[in-house]
């Protein structure tokens, strides 16, 4: 496996790759590797030649400072999985090489009037914490230069439902840092769980607004034994906090079998009753949405399609997952 740090030497050798005909898929993550994204990595090298999987632990896609801070980075284990399981190349940059501007993160009033972002002036509210107005203010000055490519992307109601109400400007950072690996890759394919269905909706929104020639492949939940979904966060369970977390999917795996028996309100009172139930376990949201618009599915039998979502904290722990209803 060859690793590469700068973004220069990658797009050398991707060129080169292409020259020979060779196509290329792509699995962005943020590191602390497990199962779901080894899957991830498989789908890619049956289905292309060469294979890159890039970990950045992207600041700006974090609204808790606390929780960037707390992200896992095993970054020699993540390697060596990802040896073991044959990726042919590995680019691990550094916060500069991705945002040569400076390191940017992101305070919870991002892209809002109140926040570092300024709307008016079409710039998402990523900013260096801790400088001074006047840097800050060269700073993103500076970004709207070098991003503006992202910039262009109106993410529209996809981002107001979920994940995007609370943890504001998540979505924002998210599509700066993959549109950022996307110009440097080049894709033909890149590939993206399902656990994240709104990110990966939201990321198909920007490849078609962008008009990146780039087919983005939706790979299936990958589940431990008692259906909690893989996630780098369950490695900062406790042990009695693993031994609850089971009772997320169960309660899903429940919904999409009544489906068709109960209405929306009577799922959503149900799932609610359920994680109410214990005492590790607090409900943040759940949802019936449209599988493409992201919109609340009030009526079953009129919805064309429909995925369950949910979110749960399991004592300090911000657990997502999902399923298909229809």
């Amino acid at each position: 496996m060859l690793v590469f740090e700068k973004k220069t030497d990658l797009e050398k050798h991707l060129t080169e790759q292409r020259k020979r005909g060779h196509t290329v898929g792509f699995v962005p993550t943020m590191g602390a590797l497990h199962k779901g994204h080894i899957s991830l990595i498989e789908r890619s090298k049956a289905e292309n030649d060469v294979t890159v999987c890039s970990i950045f632990v992207n600041p700006t896609q974090f609204n808790d400072k606390s929780d960037l801070e707390k992200y896992p980075r095993p970054i020699e284990a993540d390697k060596a999985l990802l040896e073991k399981t044959g990726c042919d190349v590995l680019f691990v940059p550094g916060e500069r090489e991705i945002y040569p501007e400076g390191g940017e993160t992101r305070d919870e009033g991002r892209g809002t009037k109140e926040g570092m972002g300024n709307t008016d002036m079409g710039i998402v509210g990523t900013t260096v914490q801790h400088l001074p107005a006047d840097t800050q203010s060269q700073l993103r000055q500076t970004s709207l230069k070098s991003d503006n490519r992202y910039l262009q992307v109106q993410l529209g109601d996809l981002e107001k439902v979920m994940e995007g109400t609370r943890r504001p400007g998540h979505f924002e950072g998210v599509v700066q840092v993959v549109s950022k690996l996307f110009d440097i890759v080049s894709p033909d394919r890149a590939y993206f769980g399902q656990k994240d269905f709104q990110q990966q909706t939201i990321i198909k929104e920007m490849v078609r607004q962008l008009n990146y020639g780039i087919q983005i492949i939706t790979c299936p939940i990958v589940r431990e034994p008692d259906g909690l979904a893989m996630s780098s966060r369950n490695a900062r369970l406790t042990p009695s906090e693993r031994a609850v977390a089971g009772i997320i999917s169960q309660t899903l795996f429940t919904i999409q079998k009544l489906a068709g028996k109960l209405s929306v309100d009577e799922l959503t009172m149900l799932v609610e009753s359920e994680i109410a139930e214990g005492s590790l376990t607090e409900l943040e949201y759940f949802e019936i949405v449209d599988a493409g618009t992201l919109q609340p599915v009030l009526n079953l039998d009129k919805a064309e399609s429909a995925v369950a979502c949910i979110a749960v904290k399991v004592g300090q722990v911000r657990l997502i997952d999902n399923v298909i209803l229809k």
